[in-house]
């Protein structure tokens, strides 16, 4: 079973709440989690699963003809690497 967790990155509020609740009500593991940062991105939250139930997930989605913005794998998504970058963005302009 992969040890690895995924964010599935929701269109809106609402599409984000049944994203978590057809997880929950077929036994997956989920969580609301903030959502890294994009740009024009309307839901700020996102739902985590585990990597041992991704495909499974993505099974779960289709077939309730839920069309989501994107998975990722949360690897690399960490508040420091968000927060290091503006660091080194700000740097740049003094």
């Amino acid at each position: 079973m992969s040890q690895d967790e995924y964010l599935i990155i929701a269109r809106n509020t609402g599409q984000m709440l049944l994203v978590d609740k057809l997880m929950r009500d077929n036994l997956i593991k989920a969580e609301i989690v903030p959502a890294p940062p994009r740009p024009g991105m309307a839901c700020t939250k996102a739902v985590k699963i585990s990597g041992g139930d991704l495909c499974r997930a993505e099974e779960i989605l289709a077939a309730m003809s839920v069309n989501v913005n994107e998975i990722l794998k949360s690897e690399g998504l960490k508040l420091q690497s968000i927060l290091d970058a503006k660091a080194g963005e700000a740097n740049d302009i003094s």
